[in-house]
């Protein structure tokens, strides 16, 4: 990482010393990168599961963004960029591969696309040109990368193309964009990971869900938040409630961009 590579090209160059290529191509892909993060966490908590157990990966690749109809599993990318296109028969297609309550929400709701948040991120970076260093995940320069990028592209996705390169990965780019977007710096990433978040924000639950939060809310001692209100806000200690306040942003921009009502999460009846 000190030559200027990404943790994930780090670690591809690392593990090539060990492995053979066959096996190497196997622990780069998505689902297995995350398996072995959770089994990193497990040995860092001290976690109690003994024997972590695996379930192998059916039909798509995580990364497929087409929809494959020779296989009874799709990716949720593929079903992703199937919703965005907003393609009548193909949306049909998604009933096959999604619960019917799924396909219902996804057949009448609006969708927000990524090109949709791009118009809010270009304004908060105009907004902040001079001090875009100061955001989350904005790294050694890289405010320039974004400023030149910003001039040259029309879609989202050609401005993620645009700022990446061999150290800056489109992952961590999309991170940081969201960082912009929710206007989180540097100081208050550091604040909310150093402090301990005790609450959990249910935006939606089942009847069955209800009766398991019931439980919940008995026996642990995490905060449990159904509704926003004066009460709710002081069980909160300051973190958490800069933490909320983020929570509730997202959700305004997000309504808002839909043209509807904001401020949901003080109204929102579960």
């Amino acid at each position: 990482m000190k030559s200027g590579n990404s943790f994930a090209t780090s670690r591809k160059i690392c593990l090539k010393e060990f492995l053979d290529d066959k096996t190497l191509n196997e622990i780069n892909k998505s689902n297995n990168i995350l398996a072995i993060e959770y089994l990193k966490a497990i040995k860092r908590i001290n976690n109690n599961i003994i024997i972590p157990y695996t379930i192998k990966r059916e039909g798509n690749d995580f990364s497929d963004t087409t929809l494959n109809l020779d296989t009874n599993f799709i990716s949720a990318t593929s079903i992703r960029e199937t919703i965005y296109k907003k393609n009548t028969s193909n949306i049909n297609i998604l009933k096959k591969y999604v619960p019917n309550e799924t396909f219902k929400l996804i057949d009448s709701l609006a969708v927000i696309s990524n090109e949709d948040l791009f118009h809010v991120i270009k304004y908060n970076i105009i907004q902040n040109l001079n001090n875009l260093s100061n955001f989350n995940g904005v790294i050694e320069g890289l405010e320039n990368r974004i400023i030149h990028s910003l001039n040259i592209s029309k879609t989202y996705d050609e401005f993620i193309h645009n700022i990446k390169s061999k150290r800056y990965t489109m992952s961590s780019i999309k991170r940081l964009l969201l960082n912009i977007l929710l206007n989180i710096k540097k100081v208050d990433f550091d604040e909310l990971n150093k402090n301990n978040l005790n609450y959990a924000h249910i935006l939606s639950i089942s009847d069955k869900g209800k009766i398991l939060l019931s439980e919940i809310s008995k026996k642990s001692d995490v905060n449990i938040l159904t509704s926003i209100n004066n009460k709710t806000l002081l069980s909160l200690n300051n973190i958490c409630k800069k933490s909320l306040q983020l929570d509730i942003l997202a959700t305004n921009i997000y309504y808002s961009l839909l043209n509807k009502k904001i401020n949901k999460d003080y109204t929102n009846k579960l």
